[in-house]
């Protein structure tokens, strides 16, 4: 054991609790707190500790039991009762958040996969500090809050996803879409097997655990599955996150859960303090550096800004939600912590990131914790005074964004009849998703005979070993990639047909209707795909610039795609949302009407 490390775990937590007051004064996250001790104490500060071992395995706990925690609290059925915008806020502020982040990289000279860190580290809002902020700020009982703690429950489980794709894209030196496809399709037949066994004999445990008058028993409990099931996972070649992610899944579904939760927290607690400092012990205090990471922090905040403003805005009106309301969650969801660390950890573990990216991040997490506040008190109101003066077209579009395909979804969800055909839609989609992962997983494992084709045709020479896999793999994935968008088509077609009910006196514009919400369909779920394409496509090495060219392909065309349909409303359909939209006219199919 290391000498001096009682001496140095005493001091974390000495420093850390005064630190975690300060910040708490400046009504700034104690994650803020945690951070500063780290650079103060370490290495490049006063250097009282210095990392080793220990304090690194302290900080890995720490993360498992994050991870572990998450599961606990991911809530299936209150993602639902919380309604369509958790979905598509969910989406679309991730989605652009990586795109930007990703093409800030490129723009940088980065790598491609450190670009894809990049754009990583900024799709994740921070659980710990929007949810300590809220409640400090009294909002904890908005329907506002309850959105954002739903965005940031489906966050957490993306998250968990994007570690492990990104974790095998780096040790795989850029994994080829078939490896991903091999990764992806083993961790969720993993969680699969893993719920299917433990909501059986899990609930069971907890009962009688409950009923045993040791006080331990929970917390023992709790601890044996987290640890246990993410050992079992690393056996099995999946990541121990993803095993203690599903440890607590499992227990999600038990009733006594909550049990579980409440003597677990204060533990994560308790390590993740050690976590943030030894993320802080990696910073260096040098002037030099410190401007260059103030100088990469601005754009990087201005793209955090854009992500949740533009996702959230869009997101929240296509859910349902006010302008308001939509631009409350973006600031809201603004603060970045813990997932932008862990990913970036994980990174500079394997080389992909430098460490000069922590001081940014330290930054970054200070800056977004701090404008967070008064823009949620002042942007939404603020902003939706300079939409009732934005032009026409633009505010019809709103409009139907919000009442049109918000409300249609709403109404879906609420039918009995319209949800079962939406579900079997949205099981097509997830069905062809599935299908596309088998059919890379079969390409994997028969990737030596594919190979050994390419080395006897001589003509397939004029491909790149690599381009050659990749259009093998892209012709095997066409059929249900084009069966997931004529889902797509449909669900968007299902919009339409009911918001075409709602508003009869649309009728007459049903061609432009529909493809404005075909075009938003589309943009969606394409901007969703290429979170899951994009580190695979990295991996032809023969095509160097392939990645960042079908990042900017994808961008461009949800982009056409949203200005068509800008374009569309420009062109005269403004002026009947106009007549169909106003004030008492909304014809729902039950007969009510709506004011």
């Amino acid at each position: 054991m290391e000498a001096d490390f009682f001496l140095g775990v005493g001091l974390i937590f000495a420093t850390a609790a005064v630190a975690g007051a300060l910040a708490l004064k400046a009504k700034l996250s104690p994650i803020v707190g945690f951070i500063a001790v780290g650079a103060l104490i370490g290495p490049s500060g006063l250097n009282l500790i210095t990392k080793g071992p220990l304090l690194d395995l302290f900080a890995e706990i720490g993360i498992i039991l994050l991870l572990f925690i998450v599961g606990v609290e991911f809530e299936v059925e209150k993602l639902s009762r919380l309604g369509p915008a958790i979905i598509t806020i969910g989406l679309l502020q991730t989605s652009i958040a990586f795109l930007l982040g990703y093409l800030a990289g490129a723009a940088m000279g980065w790598t491609t996969l450190s670009s894809m860190y990049l754009g990583g580290a900024l799709m994740f809002s921070s659980t710990a500090i929007i949810v300590k902020m809220l409640k400090d700020m009294g909002l904890g009982g908005s329907s506002e809050y309850e959105t954002s703690v739903g965005v940031l429950v489906l966050q957490d489980a993306m998250a968990v996803m994007l570690l492990i794709i990104l974790l095998n894209a780096t040790t795989s030196g850029g994994a080829s879409l078939d490896v991903v496809a091999v990764t992806l399709t083993k961790t969720i037949t993993f969680i699969v097997l893993s719920i299917a066994l433990g909501v059986k004999a899990i609930p069971f445990v907890l009962d009688k655990v409950a009923k045993m008058k040791m006080t331990e028993a929970p917390l023992l409990t709790a601890l044996s599955l987290a640890f246990l099931v993410a050992f079992l996972a690393g056996e099995l070649g999946v990541s121990k996150a993803v095993g203690a992610f599903t440890a607590g899944l499992t227990i999600a579904y038990s009733p006594n859960a909550k049990l579980v939760r409440d003597v677990v927290s204060p533990l994560k607690d308790f390590f993740m303090t050690i976590f943030f400092v030894s993320i802080g012990t990696l910073i260096y205090i040098d002037l030099q550096e410190a401007v260059q990471a103030a100088l990469l922090a601005v754009p990087l905040i201005l793209i955090i800004l854009a992500s949740r403003v533009i996702g959230c805005s869009m997101g929240g009106l296509m859910g349902g939600l006010s302008e308001e309301s939509s631009l409350g969650v973006a600031a809201m969801l603004i603060p970045i912590g813990e997932f932008s660390f862990i990913i970036a950890k994980q990174g500079v573990e394997l080389g992909v990131l430098p460490d000069t990216v922590f001081p940014s991040l330290a930054l970054m997490c200070v800056a977004t914790t701090i404008i967070s506040p008064p823009l949620i008190n002042r942007m939404p109101s603020t902003f939706a005074k300079m939409l009732e003066r934005q032009p026409a077209p633009l505010k019809a579009m709103s409009t139907f964004l919000r009442r049109g395909l918000g409300g249609s979804f709403k109404n879906i969800l609420q039918s009995h009849v319209h949800l079962t055909k939406f579900k079997n839609r949205v099981k097509g989609m997830l069905f062809n998703v599935f299908l596309m992962f088998i059919a890379l997983s079969l390409l994997s494992m028969l990737r030596p005979y594919v190979l050994l084709l390419y080395e006897n045709i001589p003509q397939l020479h004029l491909l790149g070993k690599e381009t050659f896999t990749l259009l093998i793999a892209l012709a095997i994935i066409a059929y249900p990639l084009a069966d997931l968008l004529m889902d797509t088509d449909k669900v968007a077609g299902m919009l339409m047909t009911q918001t075409l009910t709602r508003f009869p006196r649309l009728r007459a514009e049903s061609g432009r209707v529909r493809r404005v919400t075909r075009n938003l369909s589309f943009a969606v779920v394409l901007l969703g795909v290429s979170i899951i394409l994009a580190p695979g496509i990295s991996g032809v090495s023969d095509l160097p610039y392939i990645s960042i060219l079908t990042t900017l392909l994808i961008t461009a065309t949800v982009l056409i795609l949203v200005f068509d349909a800008t374009y569309i409303f420009h062109r005269g359909l403004w002026k009947a949302m106009k007549e169909a939209l106003r004030p008492h006219s909304e014809t729902y199919t039950d007969g009510h009407q709506e004011a």
